[in-house]
């Protein structure tokens, strides 16, 4: 993210793709990465702080395949290979279904925790499922990100908030023209 700010902001003009995966999936690590290298392209994953080594247990209670995420050390080593992350909050949680301050500790302390484990800033956040409203964006504000990602399907362009971007997903059966399609279409 921190590569597509410049033509979020109108800094820069172009065509660009900007890369992004949810939740520091291990699987991210082994197949993403060395595809993501080997064409010279970086990508953003955005990373639920207290869950580091464990499991996406979010989707689990919907009935969905456990899947192990990245251990501190396989994080090291998706940066060292080029890419960043992000936050993602610190417990993956529906942020305008909870109190207010769990949500800003969420919000805040996701970053925090990741600043201090990784050593680096995190400024780009990603709303878990999507879910945000005016005052989660007005946290997030607060919190000193400089992006967030939605699920709002779209292309992202200069005139939009920062803080609400669009994506267009892509799905791991993604068959390459339909992913040519989403994207240039």
């Amino acid at each position: 993210m921190t590569e597509l700010q410049p033509y979020l902001t109108g800094k820069k003009q172009g065509k660009v793709v900007g890369i992004t995966f949810d939740d520091g999936y291990k699987n991210n690590l082994i197949h993403a990465l060395p595809i993501l290298k080997k064409f010279g392209h970086s990508a953003t994953c955005y990373i639920v702080s207290q869950k580091i080594g464990g499991i996406n247990e979010w989707d689990i209670e919907k009935g969905l395949p456990e899947n192990p995420l990245m251990s501190e050390d396989e994080i090291k080593k998706w940066m060292n290979g080029g890419m960043e992350i992000g936050a993602h909050t610190q417990n993956h949680i529906h942020l305008s279904n909870c109190d207010i301050e769990v949500a800003k500790t969420e919000i805040q302390q996701s970053q925090s925790d990741l600043e201090k484990r990784f050593n680096c800033p995190i400024d780009h956040f990603c709303y878990p499922y999507g879910d945000y409203n005016d005052e989660i964006v007005n946290m997030v504000a607060k919190a000193g990100y400089k992006t967030a990602t939605t699920v709002r399907k779209g292309r992202a362009n200069n005139k939009e908030n920062l803080l609400e971007l669009p994506r267009v997903a892509i799905r791991n059966r993604a068959i390459f023209p339909i992913f040519f399609i989403k994207l240039f279409m």
